[in-house]
């Protein structure tokens, strides 16, 4: 097993934790929002560079503008 593989298990369980404690606070779509845009960023960086053994491919364009448009999504759910 790769070093660091270990912090996939650690973020899960910090992310399982937030969702437990946070959701009742600021509500499902505030949580989930940031949750799934961050993930999609990072995967468009890891894909980018070619990091954990992936192949590279390159940011576009339009895969820059899906993620600017999650971004705008976010503050759209997250402040009305």
């Amino acid at each position: 097993m790769p070093w660091w593989a270990v912090i996939g298990g650690l973020v899960g369980a910090v992310q399982v934790y937030a969702g437990l404690t946070l959701v009742n606070r600021i509500g499902a779509g505030t949580f989930m929002g940031p949750t799934v845009t961050a993930a999609l960023i990072m995967s468009l960086v890891v894909d980018h560079f070619g990091w954990l053994r992936v192949d590279p491919h390159p940011i576009s364009p339009l895969r820059a503008l899906g993620g600017v448009l999650m971004v705008g999504g976010v503050v759209l759910i997250a402040a009305f």
